[in-house]
């Protein structure tokens, strides 16, 4: 009476048993195996965000807006009138391509000078496009000028840039710009 009776036809025989815990300690560590792998995944999966972000950054045009010196600046005769100019440069080491400038704020005080390169523009490696405008009325109050860069890079990643430009007398501006950001209108 040292062994209890288990009738195999209820309990089932010992390879029965057996293979039921064989069964599930394979069962746990093939789970195991596949949330380690879910694991590895997602950090790939992070990784190759990282990558592509850096790579993305690595080819953006940089476009930076400054006024001319009092070297560049163009004199008009009349002194009512002021001729003002934005030089945008390319500090980026890649190609701002198919570009093309919209001007948002709508004043008849403000007239654009070269119209051309208003509707499209190719920026290399520290090359420079000279945007002028007249003014009409120097002691207007009507002076901001708002303007849309739209561009691509190398890989036709669209990117739109917003500049603020408060147009003075004497041909001297106060500009202001924000970074590219990812264009995503089509």
């Amino acid at each position: 009476m040292l062994f209890l009776y288990f009738d195999p036809e209820i309990w089932g025989t010992v390879s029965d048993w057996f293979v039921a815990i064989v069964t599930s300690i394979t069962a746990y560590y093939l789970y195991q195996t596949l949330k380690s792998q879910k694991e590895v995944q997602d950090t790939q999966t992070k990784l190759f965000e990282i990558e592509k972000t850096r790579f993305l950054e690595s080819i953006k045009p940089i476009l930076k807006f400054t006024q001319p010196t009092k070297e560049q600046q163009i004199i008009t005769e009349d002194t009512d009138k002021s001729i003002n100019s934005i030089i945008v440069t390319n500090e980026s080491s890649n190609n701002a391509l198919n570009g093309s400038i919209t001007m948002l704020s709508e004043t008849k005080n403000i007239e654009i000078i070269n119209r051309k390169a208003f509707e499209y523009f190719h920026l290399r490696k520290n090359s420079t496009l000279r945007l002028n405008f007249i003014l009409h009325d120097t002691k207007s109050s009507e002076n901001l000028l708002i303007l849309c860069f739209k561009y691509q890079d190398i890989a036709n990643n669209r990117y739109v840039q917003y500049i603020n430009c408060d147009l003075k007398a004497n041909g001297y501006s106060r500009i202001y710009y924000a970074f590219p950001e990812t264009d995503t209108e089509k």
